[in-house]
This record gives structure tokens, C-alpha cells and sequence, in this order.
């Protein structure tokens, strides 16, 4: 099956216990077996599995012989980048989460990073010292402990991981860099004032990165399991009976979004004020998500900021 995997046309159906699942993509049915038929089709779970890298786990796991010392050294200089570039990631990640999602201001940001990377710093030098004070103790080979402090200075490490990271400014180039990022648009609008602006985030580009997760992917390309005689999902609407030729296509998956807009007072609306800070917000969302995944506030996407007064 993974032969057939880079076929055009390849489509594969579950059918583990009557399964009506359908993929285009063989990670995505591995996925699926997994998770949901994990019993069924007598998949042994290796409790070592989470400490390994997903890309390791493919292919069969060998112990790699080295012949001479430098292939020593360069093993070991590229396994300390990849581990490098693993923690940097996860770092950038943590910035995402707690900016994004606990509204953290920027000066707060750079207060916890300080504090993360000292912590980490004192983390590192503790557990170098107690491998050394180990291998002083037991009968190792004459220079391996030396070894050990050369390889785990905690002042380099940390460096290295913080590299691309230390400002905001490098913190969010990081991030358009190495991450599924969508950059806003902005277009000056022919207005007497020229300062005017329409900000706007490209809704090809944003759907490209969101599709790019294997879960959303699952999920939009997965048909919804649904009691016939309710009406319980927009596909039971009378609007979408003229756009049913779209669905009935296996060959094609039909993207469904919703837009809408909202109105924003940006100070007290109340007086002589009211209307003067107004703006226009427009939001999509993707339809094809399970109401459970669409309804959360992460999955609602900003698509275009623009100034009331100058809407028509």
C-alpha cells in the first residue's frame, strides 16, 4: 500500500470492523488505524515511542558503527543540532501559546524568557555536575568525564538554543520562518487621507497552512456520521441542496466556509465619540470541521480589519 502511496489516484477504505473511513494519503490512514483500530488490527504500542522522533520511527532502528573518529565527531555535531533545533522549536511554540493565547504583553514575554533560560541554564549545569561526580566514582575510560563537561557546557547550550530567539522582533522571524505562518497583507486605500490602510490575511495562503496538518486534513476529507431524520448540520439546509453536485464528486473535496463580519467600537462609544474608532472585523470559518472543532475560538480565522468610515 505505501508502494501505491505516491499514485495520483490513490484511495484507500478502511474496513477495520466496518469502517466507512476513506484516505488519500497512506500517513493519514496509519494515523487513523492507530488511534481508532488500535486493537483490532494488533498494534503493540512502544512505550518508547513519545521520546522518538516520528521520521525514526519509519524506518528500522539500527545502531549506527563508527569506523574512525571524525564520523565520531560528525554523528555527534549533527545529533546536537537536530536536539537544538527540536528545543528552539519548542520554545517558539511556547512564545505562540503564551502571547496568542494567554495575551501576554511583550515586556511580560521577554521577563519569562529571561527566567526560562536561566532555569534551563542552572538545569543543565546541575545534571552535568552529577554525571561527572558518577563517572569519577565508578570505573569509566580516562577522559570521559572531560568529555562529558566539554559536551554538556551549559553556557554554549543554552546559547545555542536562545540563538534566534532573544527579542521579539527575532522571535516572530523565527516563527514566519520555521512555522506554517500566514503574514497580513496591508493596502493603502484612495482616501484624502493617505495614511488610510486595509489589512487583510491572504485566504489561499491561510488555507493552504491549515491544510497542511494531517488531523484537519483527516477531518474535512472524513464525511460526518449523522441521524437522517434530524436536522443537525448546515448540509441540511435548502441552500446547500444547490451546491450538492459538489459533494457527490469523489474526486473533488469542496471547501465550505462561512464568513461574517462584526463591528468594533475601539473606545467608549457613548457621545460625540460614537463612530469615531469604529472598525469592520470579517472572520471565516471552514464548514467542513465537525461543530465540535469548528466552534472553538481557534478555529474561527480573522480574514480582513478595515476602518467603518470608509466601508460603503
Amino acid at each position: 500500500m505505501r508502494v501505491h502511496s505516491i499514485e495520483p489516484d490513490f484511495h484507500v477504505l478502511c474496513g477495520i470492523d466496518g469502517c466507512a473511513a476513506s484516505f488519500r494519503r497512506y500517513f493519514a490512514y496509519k494515523k487513523h488505524v492507530y488511534r481508532v483500530h488500535r486493537n483490532a488490527a494488533g498494534i503493540i504500542v512502544n512505550e518508547l515511542a513519545p521520546y522518538c522522533d516520528s521520521s525514526e520511527q519509519a524506518e528500522d532502528i539500527s545502531i549506527p558503527i563508527v569506523t574512525n573518529l571524525s564520523e565520531a565527531h560528525s554523528h555527534d555535531a549533527a545529533s546536537n543540532i537536530c536536539f537544538i533545533t527540536k528545543i528552539k522549536k519548542q520554545l517558539a511554540m511556547f512564545y505562540v501559546k503564551i502571547t496568542e493565547k494567554l495575551k501576554l504583553a511583550s515586556s511580560t514575554t521577554d521577563e519569562i524568557f529571561c527566567i526560562v533560560k536561566s532555569l534551563i541554564q542552572d538545569v543543565i549545569d546541575g545534571l552535568m555536575q552529577r554525571t561527572v561526580k558518577l563517572l569519577m566514582e565508578g570505573s569509566v575510560v580516562p577522559g570521559t568525564a572531560e568529555n562529558v563537561v566539554r559536551q554538556l557546557h551549559a553556557a554554549d547550550i543554552v546559547s545555542n538554543m536562545f540563538s534566534d530567539l532573544e527579542s521579539t522582533h527575532m522571535r516572530k522571524k523565527y516563527i514566519s520562518e520555521h512555522f506554517n505562518y500566514t503574514e497580513v497583507n496591508q493596502v493603502p486605500l484612495q482616501t484624502a487621507n493617505y495614511r488610510d490602510i486595509e489589512c487583510y490575511v491572504p485566504i489561499s495562503k491561510l488555507l493552504v497552512n491549515f491544510l497542511k496538518s494531517e488531523d484537519l486534513l483527516e477531518c474535512i476529507s472524513q464525511p460526518t456520521a449523522k441521524p437522517q431524520e434530524l436536522l443537525c448540520d448546515f448540509t441540511d439546509g435548502d441552500a446547500f441542496s444547490r451546491y450538492d453536485h459538489l459533494t457527490r464528486d469523489s474526486s473533488n473535496n469542496t471547501i465550505f466556509m462561512l464568513l461574517y463580519t462584526d463591528e468594533l467600537e475601539l473606545v467608549n462609544p457613548l457621545g460625540a465619540a460614537a463612530g469615531r474608532h469604529k472598525i469592520l472585523a470579517v472572520y471565516f470559518s471552514v464548514l467542513n470541521l465537525h461543530p465540535r472543532h469548528r466552534s472553538k475560538l481557534c478555529s474561527i480565522h480573522l480574514l480582513l480589519v478595515v476602518e467603518y468610515r470608509v466601508v460603503l
